[in-house]
């Protein structure tokens, strides 16, 4: 440190060559070199004064970060829309098994990139008919299960609820809702450190975009009017 503070600041950042030294061992190893030399079969083996170098010791660095790439791995758990398959399961057969979703009106494809099924909340969905091709995007904070159950019960006793229960019970005597929809989960809000409000109105957010891009509202969807 005295050194350095006697140079001037050109003399600092010059690059200087490392000197060529020999090989010159500690004190250890210099007290037993005339021993090794002794020995023919030790002095063919060290024809040069052994070099002793230190390792590194681990510093916090070291331990806090890492220098290696981690390959993660995505097959763990599959992503898409997919069902139970559970035997009594009255929405499984009304479930698209898909990694992707389509929008019916304008062509657009998107990719699923989580894990749902017909239990998850805080979801978007699409329930699309099969008989006019068209869809209504929705959004579930429960389980969609319950979701699709009170879809079903309104229109069982003619209860216009939303968009969707209108259709269906328009055209009631061409349309059942059991059989004729195609449902598709394609987002899941998964955001624990947020509240409840802060997670709603995420949740709205991404089914107006979806509604937007997907162009669900009439007379192209099923979605009267935005969010």
């Amino acid at each position: 440190m005295e050194k350095v503070l006697t140079m001037t600041q050109e003399e600092r950042l010059q690059t200087r060559e490392r000197e060529s030294t020999d090989r010159i061992p500690p004190e250890i190893a210099r007290r037993n070199w005339n021993f090794l030399q002794s020995k023919e079969r030790l002095a063919h083996i060290f024809n040069k004064p052994p070099l002793v170098a230190y390792r590194r010791p681990i510093s916090l660095q070291d331990r806090l970060v890492s220098t290696k790439f981690k390959a993660v791995d995505n097959t763990s758990v599959p992503r898409g829309c997919k069902a139970r398959g559970k035997p009594r399961c009255n929405w499984c057969k009304g479930i698209n098994k898909t990694t992707m979703f389509t929008s019916s009106n304008n062509n657009k494809t998107s990719k699923i990139f989580h894990s749902v099924y017909y239990q998850s909340s805080w979801v978007i969905y699409i329930i699309e008919c099969n008989i006019c091709n068209l869809q209504y995007i929705g959004k579930s904070e429960t389980a969609f299960n319950a979701c699709l159950s009170n879809h079903r019960n309104h229109i069982k006793k003619g209860i216009s609820s939303c968009q969707l229960t209108e259709h269906f019970l328009h055209n009631k005597r061409t349309h059942n809702f059991d059989n004729n929809v195609i449902i598709t989960i394609i987002e899941q809000i998964r955001k624990d450190n947020i509240s409840n409000e802060q997670k709603k109105d995420l949740l709205r957010y991404r089914e107006i975009l979806w509604q937007k891009k997907l162009n669900s509202m009439q007379p192209n969807g099923l979605n009267k009017r935005i969010g």
